[in-house]
């Protein structure tokens, strides 16, 4: 049994992640997969409007309930043709939220457990950024670190929302130093750039001379962000570096110095 005021709450909240997810944000795709039977009347009306988009995102456990719609449209023979959930499972209706009754370090310990669905975790940090308390905003931090890279970004997102910039920063600098995935280092790398976090220059300058040219890319638009405040730090970094790279930092400082 759901209350009314919950039923309404879960509502409010898939609608916002299907505005989020059409406008490109793909951390609301595993939020909107864990949504199961509560996706399908978002579905239904889209469906009726022309949108088929959102039919992939059932288990095909949910798309046969869409049968009525129009047993031969190829979207949904594709949504069940595609789906990664075997089709033999059954269905569930049920609107019992795992997340109901946690505290911050239950939905801490949600998120951050290894064996957590990806859907399910990601969920757990947005409930914990919806708590007012400083225990929330320290279990975000911890969170930043976290083995799904899902949960790292959606942890980084809301602690950089509701941490003060300097302990902002920090957390980033952090996590900078030990993320992989490219478009999250060039934006970390871009954040602290034009936070000028002054810890995180020698960094930036080290990897314009990384074995990936990505992250030399990378580390080079950062440093352009940062501006003429950086040269200085090149040139100095030029005075020591290998001769065949001293070109490369002499050139930039140059380029932000004009």
């Amino acid at each position: 049994w759901v209350r009314p005021e919950d039923a309404e709450l879960h509502r409010r909240l898939i609608q916002e992640w299907i505005v989020r997810w059409r406008a490109g944000d793909e951390d609301m795709l595993p939020l909107l997969r864990s949504a199961g039977g509560r996706l399908l009347p978002f579905v239904e009306e889209a469906f009726r409007q022309g949108d088929r988009s959102l039919v992939t995102l059932l288990p095909a456990g949910h798309v046969r309930f869409l049968h009525h719609l129009g047993a031969e449209h190829p979207e949904v023979a594709r949504a069940l043709a595609e789906s990664q959930i075997d089709e033999t499972e059954p269905a569930s209706d049920s609107l019992e939220d795992p997340l109901a009754g946690l505290d911050i370090a239950g939905l801490a310990k949600l998120a951050g457990a290894k064996d957590t669905v990806k859907g399910l975790a990601v969920r757990a940090v947005h409930a914990l950024s919806r708590i007012k308390d400083s225990g929330a905003i320290d279990a975000l931090e911890t969170l930043t670190h976290a083995r799904q890279p899902s949960v790292r970004s959606a942890a980084l997102r809301f602690f950089h929302r509701l941490a003060d910039k300097e302990r902002a920063m920090r957390v980033s600098f952090e996590v900078l130093q030990l993320e992989t995935r490219s478009d999250v280092v060039l934006s970390l790398m871009r954040r602290l750039a034009h936070a000028h976090y002054a810890p995180a220059l020698p960094l930036l300058i080290e990897r314009l001379s990384h074995h990936d040219s990505h992250m030399r890319q990378h580390a080079h638009r950062a440093l352009l962000a940062w501006g003429s405040d950086a040269a200085g730090p090149l040139r100095h970094s030029a005075k020591k570096a290998r001769p065949d790279r001293r070109p490369t930092l002499l050139a930039l400082a140059a380029e932000l110095e004009t």
